[in-house]
């Protein structure tokens, strides 16, 4: 693991009862993706989404994620959890989820 890639702020937020999203746990980060030319050949027009691995230092809170009721938010973007949290060989250094992004014609506008 290296900590100095982890310079990026990420919110975990989960949905309440009455569907709203509230700050869950923030923590720094590594967002790693595709680049934006493979990401473009692939998805051509239309909806398309990039899949990205966030990956961060272990928390035990971290641990109690789940894709269907939290999500991620990083410099106003939204990621789709697709993944219950990673922990990397149960070492409790770090953890690693797969997320994705929903891109739409409007992201272009």
């Amino acid at each position: 693991m290296n900590i100095s890639r982890m310079n990026q702020r990420v919110t975990f937020q989960k949905i309440n009862e009455a569907d709203e999203w509230k700050d869950f746990i923030s923590c720094y980060a590594y967002i790693n993706g595709v680049n934006a030319s493979d990401f473009f050949i692939a998805n051509v027009g239309g909806e398309a989404a990039l899949t990205v691995t966030v990956s961060c230092r272990y928390q035990p809170a971290l641990m109690k994620i789940t894709p269907m009721q939290y999500r991620i938010v990083s410099d106003g973007i939204i990621y789709e959890l697709m993944s219950p949290g990673d922990d990397i060989m149960f070492r409790h250094e770090e953890v690693i989820f797969r997320a994705k992004r929903i891109y739409t014609e409007a992201d272009g506008e």
